[in-house]
């Protein structure tokens, strides 16, 4: 990630992510002026706190400056991949997505790809993830 300012110039950039592939699919501004990642990863080292098994979703949390306040991995066995982010009214944040996977963080799915899954990450790594609904369009 880099941030630039209003001339262009690089303000800070922040290199994240572990051995593997990483690819981020949506950067939004959160409400206090921090910075919410989506990504897509098969690391589960470095800033990664796993993988459960192919693609995961990787939800990274950062303040302004870029540094860290938490991250999630999440998914199940097969493929998991995250499209959009936003946060919602509570402070937590929403993803949209589509998974082959059926355990771990994913179910509902009854064959071949979930088009929409969407899942309500916590504003705080100490909270427990919300009950998630996937959708089959």
């Amino acid at each position: 990630m880099l941030k630039l300012t209003p001339a262009g110039e690089l303000e800070w950039q922040r290199t994240l992510g572990g051995s593997e592939t990483e690819i981020a699919t949506a950067v939004e501004l959160t409400n206090d002026g921090g910075i919410i990642l989506l990504a897509n990863s098969y690391s589960d080292n470095g800033d990664l706190s796993g993988n459960y098994g192919d693609l995961d979703c990787w939800v990274v949390r950062l303040d302004a400056s870029a540094n860290i306040l938490w991250q999630k991995s999440i998914g199940g066995t097969a493929d998991d991949q995250g499209v959009s982010i936003f946060q919602t009214v509570d402070g937590g944040f929403i993803f949209g997505g589509g998974s082959t996977s059926n355990d771990n963080d994913v179910s509902g799915n009854h064959g071949g790809s979930i088009c929409g899954s969407l899942n309500s990450v916590p504003a705080s790594p100490a909270s427990k993830m919300r009950p998630r609904r996937n959708l089959r369009l």
